[in-house]
């Protein structure tokens, strides 16, 4: 995959969330967001670490598709986010 968008319409694609509600889908990702702790807290190692984050990514991508929102958006006003805290101190 090159851009998000590509990454996106893979995992649309995918829809392993079928009928998944936006609140099914986020405690999934909690989930995986909780194995990736377990996995920092164990063994850290860079391959089951990367596969882990990669969960977190699919289920964050599949939220983002539920509702419509881009990836590039998120990505793009996160940083605009960032880059005002820095500025203003926040």
């Amino acid at each position: 995959m090159k851009t998000f968008k590509e990454y996106q319409n893979a995992l649309q694609d995918l829809a392993w969330e079928g009928d998944a509600s936006s609140k099914d889908i986020f405690i999934h990702l909690v989930e995986e967001v909780g194995e990736v702790a377990k996995e920092l807290r164990t063994t850290w190692r860079t391959e089951t670490l990367a596969d882990e984050l990669g969960d977190v990514l699919g289920c964050l991508t599949y939220l983002a598709n539920r509702n419509g929102i881009s990836l590039e958006t998120l990505a793009d006003n996160h940083v605009k986010k960032l880059r005002y805290r820095e500025e203003f101190g926040r």
